[in-house]
């Protein structure tokens, strides 16, 4: 009987590695025939009805304070349909995104059951994002595929890399599928003891830097700065990592073309580059989501409704740029406080499993390293993008919970010993 179980429950973490290669990797858009039998949702249906009959077995994870965060903002979501400003576009084109999205949660709690589905769930996940990095970097250089541009001023545009043509990502949301990627490769391979694994890695970031370059994104590398700052204040070698950072940063600039070298340089706000117009007009688009927000200030004007409220109430038929005004404008001041909430449990679960983890404990403590600067990567980029609705947020806290789980298990099995 357990053998079957056992077997059952493998089969549906299969099909739940599955649904994420085919919903970051795009297979319904790539082949028509899953795209007409809608082969996401029919997945993420067997595997919605699977998910109840494990709740039982994983109760510590569905009554995480994550998981009841979870719960507060899916509830606040659906009670306030009728109090919000366009509750026909929630019910119509948002709500079902939204549920895709935090999906991604709920089967990471429900169908990783053991630490061995974690490693294997770690190594799918990342393999398709870096899949979604190489992909368009390939095109770039094989046809001169680039998928996106700016306007840098002086009447000129600029072509910008962003994800593959399959893909659903801009230039900023590449940069940002950079930033995921390029933390797992570092904190487990980076350290390797294995000199294969180091000179992967030394590959897959040259890759990495090169591709991120091509995006020209701004956000993307405060983001990735972020990253970085994390890995020096955490390392024993800092005068290793600086040296080496600053020789990465002259090669790299000295190879950019002139526009992306005042595309960089424009962070700084000076005049002398052309591109600070554009910075600052990010700057007083922020200002002006403000504004859109004091609209409707309390429960909001609907979930996924930032472009449209832009649209009506302010001057810019754009998504919200930042994950902040994103919740603001859409769920309002009670939602964003459910919003902050769910962060603050995500924070202080990877804190508090930080310090339950020995360094002998060599993936336990890499992921932990990867989620903790991963968290303030997602913090920091989020100023400038939005993703309320989109799975990463949501897969992170997943991770979170599994590994509080099973870290807690050792804890606990050892205090027995």
């Amino acid at each position: 009987m357990r053998t079957i179980q056992q077997k059952e429950s493998s089969g549906i973490f299969g099909l739940y590695l599955l649904y994420i290669t085919s919903y970051l990797l795009r297979f319904t858009s790539r082949v028509d025939v899953l795209g007409a039998i809608r082969f996401d949702m029919l997945l993420a249906g067997i595997l919605f009805l699977a998910m109840f009959q494990q709740i039982s077995k994983v109760k510590d994870n569905f009554n995480h304070p994550i998981s009841k965060s979870l719960y507060a903002i899916l509830v606040y979501v659906l009670i306030t349909i009728p109090l919000v400003e366009w509750p026909g576009s929630v019910l119509k084109g948002n709500l079902v995104p939204y549920i895709k999205a935090i999906l991604f949660f709920f089967f990471t709690i429900a169908f990783v059951n053991s630490p061995s589905k974690l490693k294997k769930l770690i190594v799918v996940y990342v393999l398709c994002q870096t899949i979604r990095v190489l992909e368009p970097l390939f095109l770039n250089i094989t046809q001169g595929y680039w998928g996106s541009g700016t306007y840098v001023g002086g009447g000129q545009f600029a072509s910008r890399l962003s994800g593959a043509p399959d893909d659903v990502v801009n230039p900023n949301g590449l940069a940002f599928v950079i930033c995921i990627a390029w933390a797992y490769w570092h904190y487990f391979f980076a350290k390797s003891e294995k000199f294969l694994y180091k000179l992967i890695y030394v590959g897959i970031a040259g890759a990495f830097a090169y591709a991120m370059v091509l995006t020209m994104s701004r956000s993307g590398l405060v983001a990735l700065g972020v990253f970085w700052l994390f890995v020096l204040m955490a390392s024993k070698r800092k005068m290793l990592i600086l040296s080496s950072l600053f020789m990465a940063a002259i090669v790299a600039f000295s190879q950019m073309s002139d526009i992306q070298r005042d595309r960089v340089l424009s962070l700084g706000g000076g005049s002398d580059s052309s591109q600070s117009a554009s910075a600052q007009g990010r700057i007083n688009f922020m200002f002006r989501m403000g504004e859109v927000w004091l609209n409707r200030p309390i429960v909001g004007h609907g979930l996924g409704t930032s472009k449209e409220a832009g649209a009506n109430f302010g001057q810019d038929a754009k998504i919200a740029h930042s994950i902040y005004f994103e919740v603001l404008i859409e769920l309002g001041i009670i939602g964003f406080y459910f919003f902050i909430r769910f962060i603050l449990n995500v924070k202080n679960a990877i804190l508090s499993m930080k310090s339950s983890i020995q360094e002998s404990d060599k993936f336990d403590y890499s992921l932990a390293q990867v989620l903790h600067s991963l968290l303030w990567v997602y913090l920091i980029f989020s100023i400038a993008y939005f993703g309320f609705s989109r799975s990463w947020w949501y897969l992170l806290a997943g991770v979170v919970v599994v590994q509080v789980g099973f870290i807690n298990a050792k804890v606990k099995e050892g205090n027995n010993k």
